[in-house]
């Protein structure tokens, strides 16, 4: 095996968790930012 091969290999395994990782937490606040607009727009807010 090539010596190139363990590097890509170090780098998938280096950045493949934070990726995913990032991918998630753009993913989790989108879906929170569209609850919040959802829960906004279906009930009246007394306060602001």
């Amino acid at each position: 095996m090539d010596t190139k091969w363990f590097g890509a290999i170090d780098l998938f395994l280096v950045f493949a968790p934070v990726l995913a990782f990032a991918a998630w937490e753009l993913y989790s606040l989108r879906r929170d930012k569209r609850r919040q607009a959802a829960k906004s727009d279906a009930e009246p807010r007394g306060d602001s």
